[in-house]
């Protein structure tokens, strides 16, 4: 919507604060020719509402996608630990089987005192 602008009342109060007639007339025509690519106050709001509008709804449907993403993300690293966690119980007991059906172990001709450990003896005597 253009602005308007009374052509009649502008040219009257030029005439009334001494311009000449045909001047004032020639200032108010190239004033009007000049207003009119303009907008009214009220229009370009409306025009901004609409256009942000639109911007702010396919903002909220990309919230809404990010959400519905974050959820699934979630529920896909969750089932990951769960089935690491898993597989790391059935290796350790697979070890404690395998562990249980050798017995003790042989041994390998070093003292604990030479591996830096205390041994029996000397945890009796004090």
């Amino acid at each position: 919507m253009d602005a308007m602008l009374d052509t009649l009342a502008a040219s009257r109060k030029l005439e009334n604060s001494g311009m000449p007639g045909k001047q004032a007339e020639s200032v108010v025509e190239v004033m009007s020719d000049a207003m009119q690519n303009l907008v009214t106050k009220e229009y370009l709001t409306a025009e901004l509402d609409r256009r942000f509008g639109a911007v702010d709804t396919e903002f909220a449907k990309v919230r809404e996608d990010a959400a519905k993403s974050h959820k699934s993300l979630v529920v896909i690293m969750m089932g990951s630990a769960l089935a690491i966690i898993g597989m790391q119980v059935a290796t350790l007991a697979i070890i404690l089987s395998l562990l249980s059906n050798v017995g003790p172990l042989p041994d390998a001709g070093v003292s604990p005192k030479e591996l830096g450990m205390p041994n029996d003896a000397d945890q009796t005597a004090v």
